[in-house]
């Protein structure tokens, strides 16, 4: 995973879009330490299906147990399960029930989620350049492939 990081090069500076706020463009929201792993973390689309793809097949990196930890689950309430930095919960498609684990965080500027159905082999990613959640989009297109694989 090459582009990403929490201090960009100049290059990836360059690449970066703007980031909107209420619809207005605003500044990078930046975060120092201790706290840049909560929400200060840039990636690119092709780091993100990297990432996908290493943790719906831990098996094939060397990080296998690293990753099975996070995604084990640890009971919250009936309904909802965490891994580290992970929800785990079900998704009810038609007359099937898939566990799912994600994770979603947005600022200012920018929004992102990212959902795996590994029992299914699926792994969804949304960025946005604007602070709206896009949660619901990615549910949406994790069921709507769902649908069409059954």
């Amino acid at each position: 995973m090459n582009d990403t990081r929490t201090v960009l090069s100049e290059n990836q500076k360059k690449r970066m879009v703007k980031s909107y706020y209420q619809g207005k463009e605003t500044p990078d929201f930046t975060f120092n330490e201790p706290f840049v792993g909560a929400g200060g973390i840039y990636s690119s689309v092709r780091d993100m299906f990297k990432f996908i793809e290493a943790n719906l097949h831990p098996e094939r990196t060397t990080i296998e147990k690293d990753l099975l930890l996070a995604q084990q689950p640890r009971e919250v309430n009936k309904y909802l399960s965490m891994g580290l930095a992970w929800d785990i919960s079900t998704l009810s498609s038609h007359d099937e029930t898939t566990t799912v684990i994600g994770h979603s965080g947005n600022t200012m500027g920018a929004s992102s989620f990212i959902i795996l159905a590994k029992e299914k082999n699926i792994g969804v990613v949304v960025f946005s350049n604007s602070n709206v959640p896009v949660d619901d989009i990615g549910l949406l297109a994790l069921k709507v492939i769902l649908s069409k694989r059954e």
